[in-house]
């Protein structure tokens, strides 16, 4: 609904057009967003049909989701090249090993354990974990002194 009142906006009003490029990135991110979401609800529609019982494998079930991962690649370069945040599109992007575990694993194909299937998790978890320590020790380093930064900067970088 919220994509479809810019659009209309976007289309009716030309003045916002005019030589404001910020108003373009936000136009396609909010349209990107909105593929984004699209996607997220095929998936869940498509799960939600499986679980009661339609007659269809995992992997067809699982297309929304490999499209959204596409789809947030591409979201995800667009976002970082008009300095954007890019959290829900980083995430999907990084959970691809994962879906393709897991349509492994509900249809069959391999019989690993469920440890074994959410490897990617994990790994994800221990990187989140270093770079949390690796900020936490930079911060007590700037707090006690032992890295020289000007006055005026180093509240920037706590």
């Amino acid at each position: 609904c919220g994509a479809a009142v810019g659009m209309v906006t976007w289309r009716k009003h030309p003045e916002i057009r005019r030589g404001d490029f910020e108003a373009r990135y936000e136009i396609r991110g909010m349209l990107f967003a909105t593929v984004l979401n699209i996607f997220i609800l095929g998936f869940e529609v498509l799960i939600a049909a499986k679980l009661e019982g339609a007659d269809v494998s995992w992997r067809v079930v699982f297309v929304p989701a490999f499209l959204l991962v596409g789809a947030s690649l591409v979201s995800c370069v667009f976002s970082c090249r008009h300095k954007r945040d890019v959290e829900l599109e980083a995430f999907v992007v990084l959970n691809l090993l994962l879906f393709i575990f897991v349509v492994f694993r509900l249809d069959k194909v391999t019989n690993w354990t469920w440890a074994v299937v959410f490897i990617p998790v994990w790994i994800g978890l221990v990187i989140i974990w270093f770079v949390g320590c690796y900020f936490l020790l930079l911060s007590f380093m700037l707090i006690r002194g032992r890295i020289h930064v000007q006055p005026e900067q180093r509240c920037s970088h706590i």
